[in-house]
Order: C-alpha cells, then sequence, then structure tokens
C-alpha cells in the first residue's frame, strides 16, 4: 500500500492548520514533489517565518507532550511526512530522547515514545519508501543509526556505520580522522542518505542499507553550529544556528555537488536558535529551541527552556 500511494502525484488532500487559517494542501510524494521544487532564486534571502499555534495559542512542543521541565526538554532532530511531524526531545541528564508525533491539523499530540537509547537524538529524517523513522545519535553515538517503527515509536534495528578501506572522493587524512556522522536525512527521489562527517563537515552519500557510497565536498561552510540535515528533490538543506558572531540562524541550500544555491536567513528571534529544517512535501518548517541559560536540568538556576515550531512560506 506505501508503494502505491508513493507511485501517485496527488493521492489526498490535506488540510493544515498555519496560525489559525486553514490552508488546502495538496499531498504528493516525495518523489513526485520534489521532482518540481526549486529553492529560493536569491542567493541570500530572509524569510518570515509563521508560528504553529493550537486553539490560538502558541504550541509549546514539550508542553504539549505532557514532559516537565528538567527532563525531557529540548528539542533536537525533527521531521515529517504525510500530515504527521516527528521530534525527539532530549534529556541531558541521562542522555536519552523521546520522540514525538504530531498531527498537523489540530496541533494534536498522538503518541510519545518511551526514553530511547539514541543519546542526542540530533538527527531525525522519514525513509518514505520503507516507511520508517531514522534517527543520527550524534553526541556519544556518531557512529550510530537506530530505525524505528512510526506507528509505535519503537525501536527496530540499531545500525553502526561501516567504514570501507576507501571511500570514492574521500581525502586519506579525512579518511584517517572519520569519527562518524553528526545528522543525516533521506532522499526520496534518489533512494539514498546524506549525511554531515562530524568535525569535517563534509557530506556523505550513503546507500538505503546505510552502507557509505561516496564523499561530497561542499562549498559555504560556516563556523556556524551545525544542527539539522534535509534533503528535498534535488538539494540539501543544512540548519545553522547563532552564535556570539552572528545574529540570525541559516539554512543553506546546496545542489547535489555540493554547490550552494541559496543562503535563507532565519531571524532569530529573541534567542531562538535553529535545531532542525524539515519538509513534508512543499511545505517546509523548521524546528527552534530557547533557554535562559545553558546550565543543566538544576532548578536552583531558574532555567526555562522553549521549544516551537515554525513553517518557512518562501522555501
Amino acid at each position: 500500500m506505501r508503494r502505491r500511494r508513493l507511485a501517485l502525484t496527488a493521492l489526498i488532500t490535506t488540510v493544515m492548520m498555519v496560525a489559525g487559517t486553514m490552508v488546502s494542501v495538496a499531498a504528493m510524494s516525495d518523489e513526485e514533489s520534489g521532482r518540481n521544487w526549486k529553492p529560493p532564486k536569491k542567493k541570500n534571502v530572509t524569510v518570515k517565518m509563521v508560528r504553529l499555534t493550537r486553539d490560538g495559542k502558541r504550541f509549546e512542543l514539550r508542553k504539549a507532550a505532557r514532559q516537565t521541565l528538567y527532563k525531557y526538554d529540548t528539542i533536537q532532530g525533527a521531521c515529517a511526512d504525510n500530515g504527521y511531524i516527528y521530534y525527539t526531545m532530549y534529556n541531558r541528564d541521562v542522555e536519552k530522547c523521546k520522540i514525538v508525533k504530531v498531527r498537523i491539523k489540530g496541533r494534536k499530540v498522538v503518541k510519545v515514545s518511551k526514553a530511547l537509547k539514541v543519546q542526542h537524538g540530533n538527527s531525525l529524517t522519514y525513509d518514505t519508501r520503507r516507511d520508517r523513522l531514522v534517527v543520527a545519535h550524534g553526541d556519544g553515538g556518531t557512529w550510530k543509526i537506530s530505525l524505528l517503527n512510526p506507528k509505535t515509536l519503537k525501536v527496530t534495528a540499531v545500525k553502526r556505520l561501516k567504514l570501507p578501506k576507501k571511500v570514492s572522493g574521500m581525502p586519506k587524512k579525512v579518511h584517517r580522522q572519520f569519527n562518524g556522522i553528526t545528522a543525516i536525512a533521506y532522499n526520496a527521489r534518489r533512494d539514498v542518505y546524506v549525511a554531515r562527517l562530524k568535525d569535517e563537515h563534509n557530506f556523505l552519500i550513503l546507500t538505503n542499507k546505510f552502507k557509505i557510497k561516496r564523499y561530497l565536498k561542499v562549498a559555504g561552510k560556516s563556523d556556524m553550529v551545525c544542527q539539522g540535515l534535509d534533503s528535498y528533490g534535488d538539494y540539501t538543506l543544512e540548519a545553522l544556528s547563532f552564535n556570539k558572531k552572528y545574529r540570525y540562524n541559516l539554512i543553506v541550500i546546496r545542489n547535489w555537488k555540493g554547490k550552494v544555491v541559496s543562503r535563507v536567513k532565519v531571524p532569530r528571534k529573541s534567542g531562538l536558535e535553529l535545531e532542525e529544517v524539515f519538509h513534508d512535501g512543499d511545505v517546509f518548517y523548521a524546528g527552534f529551541y530557547f533557554t535562559t541559560n545553558q546550565y543543566h536540568d538544576d532548578r536552583r538556576h531558574h532555567v526555562k527552556r522553549y521549544n516551537f515550531l515554525y513553517r518557512l512560506p518562501k522555501l
């Protein structure tokens, strides 16, 4: 049934609630809709965001999922498929995550997983052909990838990356210093995964069985904080968050050869840190995190943490 749905160009019409407004969107498979998607034509563009709300109020991810502060309270990876958003909430004290499933229409939290041993849960993507969630563990587990059932939110398998003796295009020095990946994104059109190397920050192309296929040197690298990764049609989208030097977040869009085609500035919005950029069909979203300080979960420091989702209308 899944393959049949993916073969259609427009099977259903989903209705999304965006900032209190009903918007009709034709749901198409990633292969079909991604074929025609083009990034912003301008090299540098600033996008206006629309925050997702529920019942006219802000939709705060931790609170909606009933995760109390000082526990699972920080968004990391996020992805979407067929009218549902999935995101990881990280507990820095135990190095585990919970995955939350939200129906976009009405912002209803459908399911919250048990605590999962996926370390930082730094990156989350949806393999539309195999109907599975894929988590790159990130910090503490850069060699590990977990596969999950999107209905039960249970781990079905854990994969460990294996570095071949030779990787097409990979310099010997990079091969010697290889230390895993920090982000992963599935590309439905090519049926491959794109992953970002730890420390070195260029990309790898992986087969659908997570075998390292080739090395991709990318342009437009920055000293901003590397966050999530997405891939759609003929492009990759990398989320970078601000640091002391920059007063904005950034989405770097590259073609399949690693060349920068667009740099999308995302307003910092009073300290909101961009964690993920992801899509459901041709509709793009971004996940943000805000904290009053970076202390671990200690009530003495009066830490406040918030997590929000925004729609990016111009992408």
